[in-house]
């Protein structure tokens, strides 16, 4: 997702007011990051940045319940000021998780590219719509400020093909590219 789509794009609306705040701080070098990696798990992808000398910043709710729980308001915030700490051309890695959202669990999830918000009365499910919500919106602050992303999804994930996904994805002119 190339940040050249950066001046067709806004910053969500709930947003907006916070990421301009978080760039009016004091933004010197020594606080800057080259990447950002959201939902990495066990920290390969910030590992793999970190010895190529790539300064990354990693939010991971295994790491920090309380501080980097992007559904949680201080987890929002954690993200905002990092995400205006990103170096323009930076990057933004996003690998929310896809156990609901892939074909084998679709029985239960009842997802499909036609129907990808799935079950409204399963919790997991619902949990996955709102972290694609998050992701929709990191798509579409991350492009805003120049900062290119990565979304790392299965490919036969139903992600993508959800509203706001589906559109923060046509806003910012996306490509797939599949990787063996």
């Amino acid at each position: 997702m190339p940040p050249l789509a950066m001046n067709k794009t806004t910053i969500p609306c709930l947003w907006g007011c916070v990421v301009e705040y978080m760039l009016e701080l004091d933004n010197d070098d020594k606080d800057s990051y080259w990447c950002q990696s959201v939902f990495d798990g066990c920290g390969s992808m910030s590992l793999s940045f970190q010895q190529r000398n790539l300064h990354t910043k990693r939010i991971e709710v295994i790491d920090d319940p309380v501080n980097q729980d992007v559904l949680k308001d201080a987890g929002v915030a954690n993200f905002l000021y990092s995400i205006t700490r990103v170096r323009r051309n930076g990057l933004l890695w996003l690998a929310p998780p896809c156990s609901s959202w892939g074909f084998l669990p679709r029985s239960k999830s009842k997802r499909s590219a036609a129907y990808p918000q799935g079950s409204n009365v399963d919790g997991w499910v619902l949990w996955g719509n709102r972290l694609a919500d998050f992701t929709a919106n990191a798509i579409l602050t991350a492009t805003a400020l120049g900062i290119y992303v990565v979304l790392e999804q299965p490919s036969d994930s139903c992600m993508p093909h959800y509203g706001p996904v589906q559109e923060a994805l046509e806003v910012v002119g996306a490509r797939r590219v599949a990787v063996s």
